[in-house]
Protein backbone atom coordinates (compact mmCIF):
# COMPACT_ATOMS: atom_id res chain seq x y z
CA UNK A 1 0.00 0.00 0.00
CA UNK A 2 1.44 3.36 -0.97
CA UNK A 3 1.89 6.25 1.46
CA UNK A 4 -0.49 8.32 -0.69
CA UNK A 5 -3.31 5.78 -0.15
CA UNK A 6 -2.71 5.74 3.59
CA UNK A 7 -2.77 9.51 3.70
CA UNK A 8 -6.08 9.68 1.85
CA UNK A 9 -7.62 7.11 4.20
CA UNK A 10 -6.42 9.09 7.24
CA UNK A 11 -7.92 12.25 5.78
CA UNK A 12 -11.27 10.52 5.26
CA UNK A 13 -11.19 9.10 8.81
CA UNK A 14 -10.34 12.50 10.29
CA UNK A 15 -13.18 14.12 8.36
CA UNK A 16 -15.60 11.45 9.55
CA UNK A 17 -14.55 11.99 13.16
CA UNK A 18 -15.02 15.74 12.83
CA UNK A 19 -18.49 15.23 11.34
CA UNK A 20 -19.40 12.85 14.16
CA UNK A 21 -18.20 15.35 16.76
CA UNK A 22 -20.26 18.14 15.19
CA UNK A 23 -23.39 15.96 15.04
CA UNK A 24 -22.91 14.87 18.65
CA UNK A 25 -22.57 18.47 19.77
CA UNK A 26 -25.78 19.45 17.96
CA UNK A 27 -27.68 16.55 19.55
CA UNK A 28 -26.39 17.42 23.03
CA UNK A 29 -27.32 21.07 22.53
CA UNK A 30 -30.83 20.08 21.43
CA UNK A 31 -31.26 17.80 24.43
CA UNK A 32 -30.04 20.52 26.74
CA UNK A 33 -32.56 22.97 25.25
CA UNK A 34 -35.37 20.46 25.70
CA UNK A 35 -34.44 19.99 29.34
CA UNK A 36 -34.39 23.73 30.08
CA UNK A 37 -37.35 24.74 32.22
CA UNK A 38 -38.50 28.15 33.40
CA UNK A 39 -38.52 27.96 37.19
CA UNK A 40 -41.85 29.09 38.56
CA UNK A 41 -42.19 31.45 41.51
CA UNK A 42 -42.80 29.87 44.90
CA UNK A 43 -45.15 32.44 46.40
CA UNK A 44 -45.72 32.79 50.16
CA UNK A 45 -48.96 32.03 51.95
CA UNK A 46 -51.00 35.09 52.93
CA UNK A 47 -51.92 34.84 56.60
CA UNK A 48 -53.16 36.98 59.50
CA UNK A 49 -51.14 35.37 62.28
CA UNK A 50 -49.53 38.71 63.06
CA UNK A 51 -52.89 39.96 64.42
CA UNK A 52 -54.65 38.75 67.59
CA UNK A 53 -57.69 36.48 67.15
CA UNK A 54 -61.18 37.72 67.98
CA UNK A 55 -62.58 35.75 70.91
CA UNK A 56 -66.16 34.94 69.88
CA UNK A 57 -68.67 33.78 72.49
CA UNK A 58 -69.73 30.62 70.67
CA UNK A 59 -68.81 26.95 70.95
CA UNK A 60 -68.13 26.32 67.27
CA UNK A 61 -66.86 28.11 64.18
CA UNK A 62 -67.85 26.49 60.90
CA UNK A 63 -66.24 27.51 57.60
CA UNK A 64 -68.32 26.88 54.46
CA UNK A 65 -66.75 27.09 51.00
CA UNK A 66 -69.81 28.07 48.95
CA UNK A 67 -67.78 29.54 46.10
CA UNK A 68 -66.70 27.01 43.49
CA UNK A 69 -64.17 28.11 40.86
CA UNK A 70 -65.66 27.79 37.37
CA UNK A 71 -62.37 26.21 36.22
CA UNK A 72 -62.60 28.04 32.89
CA UNK A 73 -61.90 31.44 31.42
CA UNK A 74 -62.26 34.29 31.96
CA UNK A 75 -61.82 33.07 35.57
CA UNK A 76 -58.18 32.37 36.44
CA UNK A 77 -58.29 31.86 40.22
CA UNK A 78 -58.01 28.07 39.78
CA UNK A 79 -54.62 28.61 38.11
CA UNK A 80 -53.08 30.60 40.97
CA UNK A 81 -50.79 29.33 43.71
CA UNK A 82 -52.45 31.57 46.31
CA UNK A 83 -56.13 32.40 45.78
CA UNK A 84 -58.65 34.75 47.41
CA UNK A 85 -60.35 31.63 48.82
CA UNK A 86 -57.07 30.74 50.59
CA UNK A 87 -56.99 34.24 52.06
CA UNK A 88 -60.59 33.97 53.28
CA UNK A 89 -59.99 30.56 54.90
CA UNK A 90 -56.80 31.79 56.53
CA UNK A 91 -58.64 34.78 57.97
CA UNK A 92 -61.16 32.51 59.67
CA UNK A 93 -58.38 30.24 60.95
CA UNK A 94 -56.16 33.05 62.23
CA UNK A 95 -58.66 35.67 63.39
CA UNK A 96 -61.65 33.78 64.81
CA UNK A 97 -61.51 31.77 68.01
CA UNK A 98 -64.46 30.02 69.66
CA UNK A 99 -64.56 31.11 73.32
CA UNK A 100 -68.10 30.15 74.42
CA UNK A 101 -70.06 27.11 75.52
CA UNK A 102 -72.99 27.26 73.10
CA UNK A 103 -74.02 28.60 69.72
CA UNK A 104 -71.91 28.80 66.61
CA UNK A 105 -70.56 31.03 63.87
CA UNK A 106 -71.01 30.05 60.22
CA UNK A 107 -68.39 31.71 58.03
CA UNK A 108 -69.43 31.37 54.38
CA UNK A 109 -67.11 32.21 51.49
CA UNK A 110 -69.58 33.41 48.86
CA UNK A 111 -67.14 34.75 46.24
CA UNK A 112 -63.39 34.45 45.85
CA UNK A 113 -62.87 35.07 42.16
CA UNK A 114 -60.15 36.45 39.93
CA UNK A 115 -61.33 37.31 36.42
CA UNK A 116 -59.10 38.15 33.47
CA UNK A 117 -60.21 40.96 31.14
CA UNK A 118 -58.30 41.62 27.90
CA UNK A 119 -57.60 45.29 27.17
CA UNK A 120 -57.55 46.99 23.79
CA UNK A 121 -54.07 47.63 22.45
CA UNK A 122 -52.77 49.58 19.47
CA UNK A 123 -52.55 47.16 16.50
CA UNK A 124 -51.07 49.74 14.14
CA UNK A 125 -47.45 49.87 13.02
CA UNK A 126 -46.82 52.53 15.65
CA UNK A 127 -48.23 50.18 18.28
CA UNK A 128 -45.43 47.70 17.68
CA UNK A 129 -43.06 50.19 19.28
CA UNK A 130 -45.17 50.54 22.43
CA UNK A 131 -45.40 48.42 25.57
CA UNK A 132 -49.04 48.61 26.58
CA UNK A 133 -51.18 47.32 29.39
CA UNK A 134 -52.74 44.22 27.82
CA UNK A 135 -54.87 42.61 30.51
CA UNK A 136 -56.75 43.54 33.67
CA UNK A 137 -57.27 41.17 36.59
CA UNK A 138 -60.32 41.81 38.78
CA UNK A 139 -60.42 40.09 42.16
CA UNK A 140 -63.39 39.94 44.52
CA UNK A 141 -63.85 38.45 47.97
CA UNK A 142 -67.24 38.23 49.68
CA UNK A 143 -67.92 36.51 52.99
CA UNK A 144 -71.10 36.17 55.04
CA UNK A 145 -70.63 35.59 58.78
CA UNK A 146 -73.65 34.39 60.75
CA UNK A 147 -73.73 34.09 64.55
CA UNK A 148 -76.26 32.00 66.43
CA UNK A 149 -77.22 33.72 69.67
CA UNK A 150 -78.04 31.90 72.89
CA UNK A 151 -81.79 32.39 72.25
CA UNK A 152 -81.47 30.67 68.86
CA UNK A 153 -81.76 33.83 66.77
CA UNK A 154 -79.11 34.81 64.24
CA UNK A 155 -77.06 37.92 63.53
CA UNK A 156 -75.51 38.30 60.07
CA UNK A 157 -72.77 40.39 58.55
CA UNK A 158 -71.68 40.50 54.90
CA UNK A 159 -68.38 42.01 53.81
CA UNK A 160 -66.83 42.28 50.37
CA UNK A 161 -63.52 43.59 49.08
CA UNK A 162 -62.32 44.16 45.52
CA UNK A 163 -59.00 44.88 43.86
CA UNK A 164 -57.90 45.28 40.23
CA UNK A 165 -54.58 45.22 38.46
CA UNK A 166 -53.35 45.76 34.90
CA UNK A 167 -50.35 43.92 33.47
CA UNK A 168 -48.15 44.93 30.54
CA UNK A 169 -48.12 42.82 27.39
CA UNK A 170 -44.40 42.03 27.73
CA UNK A 171 -44.70 40.69 31.31
CA UNK A 172 -43.28 37.21 31.83
CA UNK A 173 -45.26 34.46 33.53
CA UNK A 174 -43.32 34.95 36.77
CA UNK A 175 -43.80 38.73 36.69
CA UNK A 176 -47.51 38.25 36.09
CA UNK A 177 -47.84 35.78 38.98
CA UNK A 178 -45.97 38.07 41.37
CA UNK A 179 -48.19 41.00 40.39
CA UNK A 180 -51.39 39.01 40.93
CA UNK A 181 -50.09 37.73 44.27
CA UNK A 182 -49.44 41.32 45.34
CA UNK A 183 -52.98 42.26 44.33
CA UNK A 184 -54.44 39.39 46.38
CA UNK A 185 -52.30 40.37 49.37
CA UNK A 186 -53.76 43.90 49.20
CA UNK A 187 -57.23 42.38 48.79
CA UNK A 188 -56.66 40.47 52.05
CA UNK A 189 -55.61 43.62 53.88
CA UNK A 190 -58.71 45.45 52.66
CA UNK A 191 -60.86 42.50 53.68
CA UNK A 192 -59.35 42.35 57.17
CA UNK A 193 -59.72 46.10 57.68
CA UNK A 194 -63.40 45.90 56.76
CA UNK A 195 -64.44 42.63 58.40
CA UNK A 196 -63.10 43.11 61.94
CA UNK A 197 -64.97 46.39 62.71
CA UNK A 198 -68.08 45.03 60.98
CA UNK A 199 -68.16 41.94 63.20
CA UNK A 200 -67.56 44.01 66.31
CA UNK A 201 -70.44 46.27 65.38
CA UNK A 202 -72.91 43.53 64.39
CA UNK A 203 -72.06 40.90 67.02
CA UNK A 204 -71.46 43.35 69.86
CA UNK A 205 -70.82 41.71 73.22
CA UNK A 206 -70.27 38.30 71.59
CA UNK A 207 -66.77 39.44 70.59
CA UNK A 208 -64.04 40.03 73.14
CA UNK A 209 -60.42 40.69 72.45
Amino acid sequence: MTSAAVSQRDVRRSASLRLFAVCAAVVLLALSACQTRVERNVLPEITFRHKPPLQVGVAQIEVVQAYRPPMAGPHVDHLLQVTPADVARNWARDRLAAAGSSGKVVYTIADASVVQEPLETDDSLLGTFKVEQAVRYNSRLEVEVSLQRSDGSWARAVVEATRSLTVAEDASLNERERAIHGMIEKLGRDFDAELEPTLRRVFGSYIAG
